[in-house]
């Protein structure tokens, strides 16, 4: 029976916002009530955990893939394309390793810091979705969603912006499934987070997890004027609705080369876009910066707001032309 919503037992439940948090939290969690007692905790932590359960549950949802215990095993996987996953992403960004043109030693050594275990499937071309929201009752009550765009950048796939999805866009019967996998896997109450490819053969899941949205995700839905995640969780009421048709995103530049940065060399493209907002990350200037490998190292990373979605659209592919020719001038 799942806790009340302003009993003792909800005041407990432990928030987390990446997979090692999750991972932290999720004992006390189940002891508090939100899962089922039988929970084994790593089916919603752990991407290799999870994609057994998977393919038990609901296969038609799973890509289909391979477990390795390490890098030292993917010498076998040379011919076409192949997407590497860790089972425990460390920031829970950013995570995909692509094998093709780099070829292996280019993905082991982004993998360097990951010892494994491995997910490993064959490329399937589509686009990700990230959708958010509170499961209660088996009904998986949605937020948020968004579409995801990415720059493939020296065997990385790089999350460079999202964009405001409207629930109906999903695909049809999704949102049910993930209700059922939650509910299968051992949830009951609770914040959730899915990450899914949508491609020609139908929905493929990269992970559902009983957590809350990374950043800057409930920052934007702040913008856009709709509940975001923990609002719904906390059932906290909105006051901005005015602005809820508009539709937002969030588009970040990436670091090609380590340096001191001096300027944006694209600021004032920046700045001149009709849905530009403002700067959520500003750009890093007069630091001495790093190459971004994952979401949690760009270079700085801009709001965006716009009464059209195509429009929107329309601007984020240019952002995407200017990105990853050195948009930053370096000293």
């Amino acid at each position: 029976m799942k806790p009340a919503y302003d009993s003792p037992a909800r005041a407990a439940y432990r928030l987390a916002s990446d997979d090692l948090q999750l991972r932290e939290v999720m004992p006390e969690n189940i002891e508090a009530g939100y899962f089922r007692a039988d929970c084994d905790p790593a089916v919603f932590y752990d991407k290799c955990e999870q994609y057994r359960a998977l393919s038990r549950l609901d296969p038609g949802l799973a890509f289909s893939a391979q477990v390795l215990g390490s890098c030292a095993e993917l010498s076998g996987y040379t011919q076409g394309d192949w997407v590497v996953r860790p089972a425990i992403s460390p920031h829970s960004r950013g995570c995909a390793v692509l094998l093709g043109e780099h070829g292996i030693a280019a993905a082991e050594a982004v993998l360097q810091v990951v010892p494994g275990p491995l997910l490993v499937h064959r490329h399937e071309a589509g686009y990700t979705v990230f959708i958010n929201g509170v499961l209660e009752e088996g009904q998986f009550q949605v937020s948020d969603a968004w579409r995801c765009h990415t720059q493939d950048w020296l065997a990385r796939r790089i999350l460079t912006a999202v964009t405001s999805l409207p629930p109906a866009a999903l695909p049809a019967d999704l949102v049910p499934r993930l209700a059922r996998l939650a509910s299968g896997l051992g949830l009951l109450y609770g914040p959730l987070h899915a990450e899914v490819v949508i491609t020609a053969q139908g929905p493929r899941l990269v992970k559902l997890a009983p957590r809350l949205a990374s950043t800057p995700l409930p920052e934007l839905c702040q913008l856009g004027g709709w509940p975001s995640q923990q609002d719904l969780w906390q059932k906290r009421p909105v006051v901005d609705v005015a602005s809820a048709a508009q539709a937002v995103a969030d588009y970040s530049f990436v670091i090609t080369r380590p340096g001191r940065v001096l300027a944006m060399r694209f600021d004032q493209q920046v700045r001149a876009l009709s849905s530009f907002s403002h700067y959520f990350l500003a750009p890093p200037t007069g630091q001495w910066v790093q190459t971004t490998t994952d979401g949690t190292t760009y270079g700085c990373t801009v709001f965006l707001r716009n009464s059209s979605a195509e429009a929107l659209e329309a601007d984020i592919a240019q952002l995407q032309a200017l990105n990853l020719t050195d948009a930053f001038v370096f000293g």
